[in-house]
């Protein structure tokens, strides 16, 4: 910690004597570079007070200025910057009022008397309904507006991270950002217990409890340098508008996949009441089918190869619960508090058919068992936050926020396992029948300052501290018995109780300033990490096994943007980012679903470090938006799990600092708006990997080019009835050890808005042709193995969504808390 306040004094002193001098027009102070006015009135021409009203950009639908009307119904919009935008006026029971394509040749624009109607009348040609587009494109960040696309309904938050481009879900539910699983979620730009025994957590939170996906490829040094990919923030919704507001909704689907969800909030004017619940019955099946063979000397082991085909399910009952109140006691001072509650009871199944032989194929059948998991798992997660924020002088970003986190998660599971041989095509083999029981107990504290101090008219210095702490204790047992109503008695090496603590402290200081064109942001943070392990083993070894690591590490960033013309930027970013290895890689065991396929961590590893640098070109215009980046990341230390095959036919999988890697790639996205009624969203990305490494006298060294892309199409008729449609398609690329396939699923929906659009009624049918399969190859001086596995099957999904007091407008137009806060100065 010493450490990290010499480096944050040191730096802050050069920083603030390089400083430019405040103000441009003398005195510290600066004039807006745009002011829009007006009154509000209804069509009785009475006055309409407390009217929100908002200056929106069209290029990312981020808010240029907001205020509310006052008694007279007048308004005063100041904007720091003038750019393209429409204006939008929302009030309780009346239509929101949006004006298009204001005059940005004029420093003062004067709208003159406008009028509100009822809710129940129509808007004519000159006031349009704005919907928030999909995709948005901001300074080193993409944002994904998922609150209302149609390939989301009926999921959850983890397949809503499958819908967009650069994201892919593998076989084991890890999310990969750029072909990367190691990426760093966050909920309302904090880290959850919801998340805490990994993405599982996910399938809890129901897919329209989501308003935006935002993911950042190169973040700057204010964030967390966990996560070499990047960063995946999940925002959930939050109205701002004033007065009693919400929506319910309900869903059905087969299999089943049912549920009920709720939003409610009250603003009656300094105070925001926010909640939301969701509710979910789901039981999900999949299927898995794979070949192994056991190799001796490079030359085929005629003894010995088997066949395992399973089916499974997933799911139960999981309920997830948000409430807190944001307090605005003074218009520069706001506390806010906030809960979050998850709860999951689940009951899942495995049944698994070995087929063994005794030649590389399937002629003579040596034995066949059939192995049955009937699992039960119980888990409590809950959140609580609290933050306060200081506005300062007369500029929004001289402000300072403190906040805290502490967030508690506990985890259940009971497994049975029995397994059966078939005794009419051998007596050889004894069954087995185990049990196995798996307790976790999660506590984390969060503790963070931030501070932004504008210099000059355009720049800002931003520095600040954050501190979290995680406790774990995690108990793992296995019994068996030579009966199922015998006495069980654990097996050796397979019972322990290990403790994980890991505490971070960092700090960090950037600056950010705009000269004309170009913008440029340069950071450095410094994190000290601190990670004790204790491993007890209370089987019949009885030994002891601790390790104590501690590392302090520096993250530079720096980035230059340059607005070449309105319809034309560029940017260079870089950043140093690292890989802690998580817990669960540090177990020495972890599974035991599959007798076979065995999954255990390794405590020997270390961190992973990745420096990455980035090239974005941006086009837009007014039906088009195209984005294009070109990336390279050289990363050391590698983390890569290994298959080992054994004599005895078992399969062990753990993870090893394998090598080095470097990685380029091409990421796009572009959106095409051929109308209003019609959009085309292209996104994908082109990579190549080059990774160096061996393990044991092996080389695991390999070579991949690879594309990994989505393809969507909306389509809105009669200004009521959307449909859409898309496609995810993930090539086939090399690993170490062998090659992953191709992957696609195809996906499509239809919704109609009914009740004078105050409902909405939907249809999502996922995975149409039931090819969402992983596959796999794998190859190693004693193991070939061809692998099949499917998370879930073909599903359909039918909600309907009622919507109060919130005008008709299917977007949220308040600022959904939690948002990561980029550096905006240059629109990129």
């Amino acid at each position: 910690m010493k450490r990290l306040l010499i480096l944050l004094q040191t730096l802050s002193f050069s920083v603030l004597i390089a400083q430019p001098p405040s103000g441009i027009y003398g005195g510290g102070a600066d004039r807006p570079a745009w002011v829009v006015i007006g009154e509000i009135g209804d069509e009785a021409n009475e006055a309409l007070p407390y009217v929100n009203v908002e200056l929106i950009k069209l290029s990312d639908s981020s808010v240029l200025a907001s205020t509310t009307t006052d008694g007279e119904g007048k308004f005063f919009l100041p904007a720091e910057e003038v750019a393209p935008s429409f204006f939008k006026a929302t009030y309780l029971s009346f239509t929101p009022l949006i004006i298009e394509e204001l005059n940005i040749n004029s420093p003062f624009v004067n709208l003159g008397r406008l009028t509100m109607r009822a809710n129940n009348d129509l808007l004519d040609e000159v006031i349009v309904e704005g919907e928030r587009s999909t995709f948005e494109l901001r300074a080193d960040m993409r944002v994904f507006n998922v609150g209302n696309d149609l390939a989301n309904t009926g999921m959850d938050a983890l397949q809503v991270l499958e819908n967009i481009p650069s994201l892919m879900i593998d076989q084991d539910g890890n999310v990969e950002l750029r072909g990367s699983a190691n990426v760093r979620i966050l909920i309302d730009g904090k880290p959850s217990s919801l998340l805490a025994s990994g993405t599982d957590g996910l399938r809890q939170i129901p897919a329209n409890l989501l308003e935006k996906v935002e993911i950042i490829t190169n973040p700057s040094a204010r964030y967390d340098a966990e996560g070499e990919a990047g960063i995946i923030n999940i925002v959930l919704k939050e109205e701002k508008d004033l007065g009693l507001n919400g929506s319910v909704k309900l869903q059905a689907g087969y299999p089943n996949n049912h549920g009920f969800t709720g939003v409610l909030n009250w603003n009656p004017g300094k105070l925001n009441f926010f909640s939301s619940y969701g509710f979910m019955y789901r039981k999900m099946p999949g299927e898995r089918d794979f070949r192994q063979t056991y190799t001796a000397s490079d030359v085929l082991d005629t003894s010995y190869s088997y066949r395992t085909q399973g089916e499974h399910f997933r799911g139960g009952l999981r309920h997830t619960a948000r409430i807190g109140i944001e307090f605005k006691p003074i218009k520069k001072t706001t506390f806010e508090i906030s809960a979050v509650l998850g709860l999951r009871d689940n009951s899942n199944g495995n049944t698994i058919i070995y087929t063994d032989f005794n030649e590389a194929n399937t002629i003579n059948t040596i034995a066949q068992s059939t192995r049955t998991e009937d699992e039960s798992e119980e888990a409590l997660n809950w959140d609580i936050n609290a933050s306060f924020e200081q506005q300062f002088g007369d500029k929004k970003e001289h402000t300072l926020s403190i906040e805290g986190r502490y967030s508690d998660s506990k985890d259940e599971e009971a497994g049975v396992f029995t397994q059966l041989y078939d005794t009419s095509i051998s007596t050889s083999f004894n069954n087995l029948y185990q049990i196995n029981t798996n307790t976790e107990n999660q506590v984390d504290w969060l503790a963070q300052a931030d501070y932004t101090l504008p210099t000059g008219s355009t720049g800002k210095l931003e520095l600040g501290g954050k501190a979290t702490v995680r406790i774990l204790e995690n108990s793992y047992d296995v019994q068996e018995s030579p009966t199922i109503n015998g006495i069980y008695s654990s097996i050796p090496g397979l019972k322990n109780t290990f403790g994980y603590d890991e505490s971070v402290y960092a700090a960090y200081i950037q600056t950010n300033q705009t000269y004309g064109k170009f913008n440029f942001n340069v950071g450095l943070r410094g994190e000290e990490t601190v990670i004790r392990g204790n491993l007890l083993n209370t089987d019949t070894f009885s030994s002891t096994t601790n390790f104590n690591r501690r590392y302090f590490q520096l993250f530079p960033s720096a980035s230059l943007s340059c607005r070449l013309s309105d319809k034309h930027n560029i940017q260079l970013s870089y950043s140093r980012r690292l890989r802690r290895p998580s817990f669960r890689k540090l177990l020495p065991f972890s599974s035991y679903a599959d007798a076979r396929n065995f999954w255990r961590g390794n405590p020997d590893l270390n961190p992973a470090y990745t420096n990455s640098t980035e090239f974005t070109y941006l086009y837009r215009a007014m039906k088009t938006t195209l984005m294009v980046s070109a990336y390279y990341r050289y990363r050391t230390g590698v983390i890569q799990r290994i298959l080992i095959g054994g004599d005895d036919g078992i399969t062990e999988s753990i993870p090893v600092n394998l090598a080095t890697e470097n990685d380029w790639g091409v990421e796009s996205n572009v959106n095409l708006n051929f109308s209003r009624a019609f959009l085309v969203n292209m996104g994908g990305t082109f990579f190549y990997s080059n990774r160096q490494g061996s393990y044991e006298n092996q080389d695991l060294s390999a070579k991949t080019f690879g594309f990994r892309g989505r393809v969507s199409l909306n389509l809105t008729l009669w200004k009521k009835l959307k449909i859409q449609s898309g496609i995810n398609y993930s090539s086939p690329t090399q690993n170490p050890q062998g090659r992953s396939l191709a992957f696609s699923m195809w996906q499509a929906g239809v919704s109609i808005d009914v009740f004078k659009k105050n409902a909405t009624l939907a249809l999502n049918v996922n995975d149409i042709l039931n090819t969402g399969r992983w596959r796999w190859q794998v190859e190693t001086p004693t193991l070939i193995t061809n692998g099949m596995f499917q998370w879930r099957q073909r599903n359909a999904t039918i909600t309907f969504t009622y919507r109060f007091n919130q005008q008709g407008d299917r977007r949220h137009s308040g600022r959904p808390k939690g948002g990561m806060d980029m550096d905006m100065d240059m629109e990129f």
